[in-house]
């Protein structure tokens, strides 16, 4: 999922861009530990909305909320409330994503067919969000912030609509 690839970008920078917008770095470092217990909410809620309204749709609300996560971490400000609110919303985005793809493996690929589907999409996923580290390492050397990498990922973020292409028809066993 192409997904991982800007999730890993905004946990690579969050830090650092909460320090550039005036947290102090205790403070930055407490809101990725308040990032990752919000996960669990956000593992809870995007589990809940892929059982009521299924993964294709689910995938779909979670790329929307994906799109306004990606704009309060693109802007350039030093307002705390506008800070805390990314931290929240990136807190949330953590667990959705850890649910949708293998999610969605299994709707595609079945019970019996998933275990063969996750050794293939697996290494794929991992190569693909490492250059995350890349491009976010190209847009600090290029521009000495974190806000020109932050909104060319928005950019991309454009792909969330290929979910909306795909066949739900199981394809597996």
């Amino acid at each position: 999922r192409l997904v991982y690839h800007l999730q890993c970008g905004l946990h690579q920078r969050l830090i650092p861009r909460l320090i550039m917008a005036g947290l102090g770095a205790p403070k930055a470092m407490a809101s990725m530990t308040v990032a990752a217990v919000l996960g669990l909410l956000g593992s809870y809620l995007t589990g809940w909305l892929d059982q009521k309204i299924g993964t294709k749709k689910a995938s779909i609300a979670y790329g929307c909320w994906y799109v306004v996560t990606l704009i309060t971490c693109a802007i350039p400000s030093n307002n705390v409330y506008l800070q805390y609110l990314s931290v929240f919303m990136i807190g949330i985005a953590i667990g959705g994503i850890g649910n949708l793809f293998p999610s969605m493996t299994a709707t595609l690929f079945g019970r019996y067919d998933f275990v063969r589907a996750m050794g293939v999409l697996n290494p794929i996923t991992n190569i693909v969000r490492s250059f995350a580290f890349i491009i976010m390492g190209a847009g600090l050397s290029m521009t000495g912030n974190y806000y020109l990498p932050m909104a060319w990922c928005g950019a991309q973020r454009h792909r969330h609509h290929l979910v909306a292409c795909i066949d739900e028809k199981q394809i597996g066993k």
